[in-house]
């Protein structure tokens, strides 16, 4: 629904946390980081990246953008051209 884009970006990040504890992933090795505004792609509003404090170090593991429909849906027309 519009306007509410930040609701259903808390409970995606909320979700996919869960997912990956339910691969096995411990919590406590999880951190969510927020991309500052002036870093964020060209076509997000927002950005959390889930990473994982592995033995080797920190890594994301994926990031979740609020992004607009109408971009989403002109993605594949600009790389068509």
């Amino acid at each position: 629904m519009p306007g509410e884009d930040e609701k259903w970006h808390e409970y995606w990040k909320e979700a996919r946390i869960k997912w990956w504890e339910e691969q096995g992933l411990k919590r406590e090795n999880i951190n969510i980081y927020t991309t500052p505004k002036e870093d964020l792609a060209h076509y997000a509003k927002a950005c959390y990246d889930i990473e994982y404090q592995f033995p080797h170090g920190m890594e994301e593991l994926e990031a979740l953008p609020i992004a607009p429909i109408m971009t989403l849906a002109t993605i594949p027309r600009r790389r068509r051209k």
